[in-house]
């Protein structure tokens, strides 16, 4: 990855259902996302903010 071109890009909102989906998988290895309540608010804070992604 380090050798590799990047690209930095604003997430869309269909974006947003895929990156959910990944922090599920991995939400246990983040503090603050073990329990649901918490995702849930991650959840709405993901969906009223902005996001960039690296592609």
């Amino acid at each position: 990855m380090l050798n590799e071109e990047c690209s930095l890009c604003y997430a869309e909102m269909q974006d947003i259902d895929s990156w959910i989906k990944i922090i599920d998988i991995v939400r246990d290895n983040f503090p603050g996302l073990e329990t649901v309540k918490k995702m849930d608010n991650y959840k709405k804070t993901v969906y009223t903010s902005f996001a960039l992604f690296v592609v």
